[in-house]
């Protein structure tokens, strides 16, 4: 349905990766959680994974590694985006977080790239705080955040 709208269509790819592996052939965006990533390839190199899972699949792709930031793959390149530094509370929810926030940027026509910085700010706020829904940053607070921390060349 997202395909013939001409919208994204992302999908949040945690462990456990679903028994019926043709979702993983049909997002337009597939984001890996780590552990999602490693199930499903057998390798713990995750850049390498990524790579495999993107050579089979041939779409944009990604694995979110928490303070270790989020490697990337798409067109047969690959590439990785910082996390920000955040003092870390409270971890639940956080991937949640990170991908409502990278399905937003991508319907508001960011690049994946500036998605996937908005996304790991969203999630660098909500691990500071106490809470899975609680702890979810407001729109507002992201954009405070990345205008006080990210680089001005990743954002509009």
């Amino acid at each position: 349905v997202a395909r013939r709208a001409g919208i994204p269509g992302v999908l949040d790819a945690d462990a456990p990766v679903p028994d019926d592996r043709s979702i993983l052939g049909v997002a337009s965006h597939v984001a890996f959680s780590a552990q999602g990533l490693q199930t499903l390839v057998a390798d713990n190199d995750l850049h390498r994974g990524l790579a495999a899972f993107h050579r089979i699949h041939d779409r944009w792709c990604c694995v979110t590694d928490g303070e270790n930031g989020v490697a990337i793959c798409c067109g047969g390149k690959s590439g990785s985006v910082p996390s920000f530094k955040a003092r870390t509370v409270d971890t639940l929810g956080a991937g949640d977080v990170w991908h409502g926030a990278f399905a937003l940027a991508l319907a508001e026509k960011e690049t994946e790239r500036d998605a996937v910085i908005f996304a790991n700010a969203a999630a660098a706020i909500k691990v500071s705080r106490h809470g899975a829904r609680e702890g979810a940053p407001t729109r507002r607070e992201v954009d405070d955040f990345l205008e006080k921390n990210a680089p001005k060349e990743a954002i509009g």
